[in-house]
């Protein structure tokens, strides 16, 4: 007699795990703003071909807004803080970075708690911008090595 009691209990506590698997995700009423910061376009790593991707990736989780913005002159508009992370697909290879204003606004941007997620060769803008490597972890250096580890 325990073992059918012992069956029940374990259905009813089951239950809840089946509703929720990762194809029915718990409700969540928590959004998030995010920022997928791109352009000036590099042979190697099409900034314009690949940040739709990542924005339909981004977007499978309905608790995200996304928005995505091709001038990295969006760090200087005080609208940048209206977003809770920036997906930084962006590397200025030739061209110039879009200044100390808009430096300053992305370390405030982190500081303030905010995300910062780098998509492989982000980690090689802002060349000249010493603070860069603190905010990003790793910077580009091709004279240290030209990848790192992890690749």
């Amino acid at each position: 007699m325990k073992c059918p009691a012992l069956l029940a209990a374990l259905a009813i506590l089951a239950a809840p795990l089946i509703v929720l698997s990762a194809d029915n995700p718990p409700p969540n009423k928590t959004t998030a703003k995010i920022l997928i910061l791109t352009g000036n376009e590099y042979p190697g790593h099409k900034w314009k071909e690949t940040s739709p991707f990542v924005a339909k990736f981004l977007a499978a989780d309905t608790r995200l807004t996304i928005t995505i913005q091709d001038n990295i002159a969006f760090l200087n508009d005080p609208k940048l803080f209206e977003y809770d992370a920036i997906f930084l697909n962006y590397m200025n290879w030739e061209s110039p970075d879009p200044g100390d204003e808009a430096r300053a606004n992305l370390k405030k941007f982190v500081e303030s708690g905010k995300g910062l997620v780098l998509m492989h060769f982000a980690c090689g803008a802002f060349h000249g911008w010493d603070e860069f490597t603190n905010i990003a972890g790793r910077v580009w250096n091709a004279k240290t090595r030209q990848h790192d580890p992890r690749g």
